[in-house]
């Protein structure tokens, strides 16, 4: 059986979900390369493209478990740089919306093909039904995770808990 993993602990299957997000961001940022853009802005603009209207700097800081300062100064040079523009929420002044501007657009049609081109290769040679419990599987990690962070929360009332790290297991490979 040699080069094929096998399954057979918890550790396992969570390092494989972050070889995949591994992975994945390196392909979408292969294909921006030539652009002039960081890794962590990319990953900012791909987040900004596929999670919609979930549109602020906390949310992106929680999906990539970056720290919000990391995104901040990212998206201040990502606003320098004219690919996107903020507005504050209507109903909380606190809130800060981001959003992707007309000069965002070649880098994401490169994101889109590369994003095609990875969800492709990795769903090659694998069943409907196999994708589908894949699909399941995550869903039951994702709520596993929430009841876990849930009671964290309640019992460490006083201390910060980054919430989301779920975000690793948002597998459902479009495309």
């Amino acid at each position: 059986m040699k080069g094929r993993v096998l399954m057979n602990s918890n550790e396992n299957v969570l390092a494989l979900f972050l070889q995949i997000q591994k992975a994945y961001l390196k392909c979408c940022y292969d294909a921006v390369k030539d652009e002039p853009i960081k890794m962590t802005e990319m990953m900012c603009i791909l987040y900004l493209y596929d999670h919609a209207p979930n549109d602020t700097s906390n949310e992106i800081a929680k999906q990539y478990m970056l720290s919000r300062s990391l995104v901040s100064k990212t998206v201040d040079s990502l606003k320098t740089a004219g690919y996107l523009e903020t507005e504050r929420d209507s109903m909380d002044c606190r809130k800060i919306h981001l959003h992707l501007t007309e000069k965002c657009r070649p880098i994401l049609e490169k994101i889109k093909i590369a994003k095609d081109v990875f969800s492709r290769e990795m769903k090659k040679d694998v069943t409907a039904h196999e994708s589908a419990l894949v699909i399941e599987f995550a869903a039951k990690l994702r709520r596993n995770l929430n009841g876990i962070q849930n009671q964290r929360a309640k019992r460490y009332k006083s201390i910060h808990i980054e919430p989301d790290a779920d975000a690793y297991f948002d597998w459902t490979m479009k495309g």
